[in-house]
């Protein structure tokens, strides 16, 4: 069982980011960005060599991610409609990844099974995810489908955000309305 860490901020962010280990050491670099389509994160090991990679194939309601293993395609990630959780499938791993949107937690299963787990903790005055992978070859898929998962509760609390805090204004529309009665 491998525990990995990332700071909160980073992992979907579109900035260079290392996973480091238990011992604050640099495992691996987190590299992309997101938004539209063709928008490539990628896992990298300290010689640079990609590990892993994500491409956001479509942008949609229902996004569409191909995950790639050292450049073999190893499935597709698709975002599976829930009301209480972010769920995504992720086809030929049969991995089901899901999301507590609020806590920001995440678990990563195949068929009951854990593939991952990630939460976040505070450590040396920082918020941190904190990422449990019990088979360390699972470790580079996993933190890029963390990433979208992330992604994507960053971007609805982006635009829950925007409905709660921006004002409409009512006398304008209304002046509107007016300007079409005459």
């Amino acid at each position: 069982m491998t525990t990995y860490y990332i700071e909160e901020n980073l992992l979907s962010a579109r900035v260079r980011a290392f996973v480091k280990d238990e011992e604050d050491r640099p495992v691996f670099l987190l590299v992309g960005s997101w938004g539209v389509k063709g928008d490539c994160l990628s896992i990298n090991n300290l010689d640079d060599k990609r590990l892993a990679k994500v491409v956001q194939t479509s942008y949609s309601p229902n996004p569409k991610f191909d995950l790639y293993d050292d450049e073999k395609k190893v499935g597709s990630l698709r975002r599976v409609f829930s009301l209480k959780r972010d769920r995504y499938w992720v086809s030929k791993l049969k991995w089901l990844a899901t999301g507590e949107n609020r806590y920001k937690h995440y678990k990563i299963s195949y068929f009951g099974s854990d593939i991952c787990t990630a939460g976040l903790i505070r450590k040396n005055n920082k918020t941190y995810f904190k990422i449990v992978i019990p088979d360390e070859e699972n470790a580079p898929i996993a933190i890029c489908v963390l990433a979208i998962l992330d992604y994507w509760v960053r971007k609805h609390v982006k635009l829950e955000e925007l409905s709660i805090n921006t004002p409409v204004l009512l006398q304008p529309l209304m002046n509107k309305c007016e300007d079409l009665k005459d």
